[in-house]
């Protein structure tokens, strides 16, 4: 039976009811014990005493909850003990009916068959053993009262009931060291033979549970079409003019794409194993990338408002966004628009960074196609021919080698924009 409700259910208990850290909840649930202990009248040492106790007892709860390889282990543990003290069985026979006892309760985990139907007998148990150890008469440290024994009791089966139903929503299940060993599971694991794009892409979607379906669908009301596809002000629409200057002066033989997203751009090693680095470098985004006709990149263009000089988080976004492009050698413009500007000064200064981050034809990347077709990103350098001609070579060139990339006559290669000369014109000349 799926444990769709069983986790709902949990959500809601830890939201509604427990909607604060554990030590806060521990606080909290110890109340009824300090209101029961000055009606009753119990000493102070007593109290405290108890209490140090009841800490302790609750982090056992915990590490047993966090760790069930452990509590299955002393429960499995108790039933082979049991079964030899009463049945007087065969060691062996009570070694096996141990490790069957460990057997079923990893199965119930692992199919989180009924969050409940462990959750609640084993906060019983546990609730039962700590009494009888500690609080009981022949216990380490007995309770003076009925009514603070019952109240004790009823508090600690709630705390076992808030510690489990916590774990359980933190780790995403009940046994957490299983579902970490699952999750880290490569996305080449997951396939044999040879692995495509598709299935990488495809690999994290994979052990969707029915629970994620739910969250999603759930939460449809949160949506809404946004106002405007630029960022920033509505008013200033920065971004929206800087457009339409690249459409104006980028050559038509080029794409200009608008928020290129960082892992369009970028491929990371192992991400599956790097969770938090992941989920933050995908939310990144560059303001404009401008590609050639085969869709690779060329340059790529980052607005600078004043959060950027201004904002800690969005400076160190900055500087690991230049440093990237600065080690897989690519271009980057950043520039700042944090002060007022007319229409025309926006286009002006825009230009203006162009023609300096890329003079002349010489500075703007050209890709091999020969290359290209073989699965390379290899670049081309403007070369003279014997008759003193230019012509754009594959830089892979070697005069020993037979299969050398053909060349590019440079009308082949459009410039990026009107007017960009072959060379960076020099002075007096």
């Amino acid at each position: 039976m799926s444990s769709i409700t069983d986790d709902i259910m949990t959500d809601g208990i830890i939201s509604l009811i427990f909607g604060a850290p554990l030590i806060i909840g521990i606080v909290i649930l110890s109340i009824p014990i300090l209101i029961v202990s000055s009606i009753t009248g119990i000493d102070e040492g007593v109290l405290v005493t108890n209490l140090l106790v009841f800490a302790i007892a609750v982090f056992l709860v915990w590490l047993f909850s966090r760790f069930q390889i452990i509590e299955n282990g002393i429960v499995a543990l108790i039933a082979g003990t049991l079964v030899h003290t009463y049945f007087k069985w065969h060691p062996l026979i009570c070694i096996l009916v141990g490790l069957m006892v460990l057997g079923l309760l990893f199965y119930i985990t692992c199919r989180k068959i009924g969050f409940w139907i462990k959750t609640i007998p084993f906060s019983l148990i546990i609730t039962v053993i700590v009494y009888l150890i500690f609080y009981e008469e022949v216990g380490l440290f007995p309770l003076p009262d009925k009514i603070w024994k019952i109240s004790f009791f009823i508090v600690f089966f709630l705390e076992n009931i808030f510690i489990r139903c916590a774990v359980a929503v933190k780790y995403r299940g009940l046994l957490s060291i299983v579902n970490k060993s699952k999750e880290q599971t490569s996305p080449e694991e997951k396939f044999e033979g040879t692995i495509t794009s598709e299935q990488i892409k495809t690999a994290g979607n994979i052990e969707r549970t029915d629970m994620q379906e739910s969250y999603l669908m759930e939460r449809v009301y949160l949506f809404s079409q946004r106002k405007n596809f630029w960022d920033g002000q509505f008013e200033e629409n920065i971004e929206e003019k800087i457009y339409q200057t690249l459409k104006m002066f980028i050559n038509d033989a080029y794409v200009i794409l608008p928020h290129i997203a960082f892992r369009e751009v970028f491929w990371w090693g192992d991400w599956w194993t790097e969770p938090n680095l992941t989920d933050r470098v995908t939310k990144m985004h560059f303001d404009f990338g401008i590609y050639n006709a085969d869709f690779q990149p060329i340059l790529f263009i980052e607005i600078h408002g004043k959060q950027h000089a201004e904002d800690s988080k969005v400076m160190e976004r900055d500087k690991f966004k230049a440093e990237v492009m600065k080690r897989c050698g690519m271009k980057l413009i950043a520039i700042d628009y944090s002060e007022p500007m007319t229409n025309q000064e926006i286009r002006d200064k825009l230009i203006a960074c162009i023609k300096a981050e890329m003079p002349d034809r010489q500075a703007c990347p050209v890709y091999c196609p020969n290359c290209k077709s073989k699965g390379k990103n290899s670049l081309m350098v403007i070369k003279p021919n014997n008759k003193g001609e230019y012509f754009y070579g594959c830089c892979t060139y070697d005069k020993e080698k037979t299969d050398n990339c053909h060349g590019l006559s440079i009308e082949a290669v459009p410039p990026l924009y009107y007017g960009m000369p072959l060379f960076k014109e020099r002075k007096g000349e």
